[in-house]
């Protein structure tokens, strides 16, 4: 569970440092939540 939470720690400051990365970012997820699957 440490190794998930260092990664989503690492998200969390890489989407608040680079806010054109973090648009993109969840826009995609917002796109593959609607395919089947997602």
């Amino acid at each position: 569970m440490a190794k998930a939470r260092l990664h989503d720690d690492a998200m969390v400051q890489l989407l608040r440092e680079n806010p054109e990365f973090a648009q993109n970012y969840l826009h995609q997820a917002f796109i593959d939540m609607d395919e089947e699957g997602g």
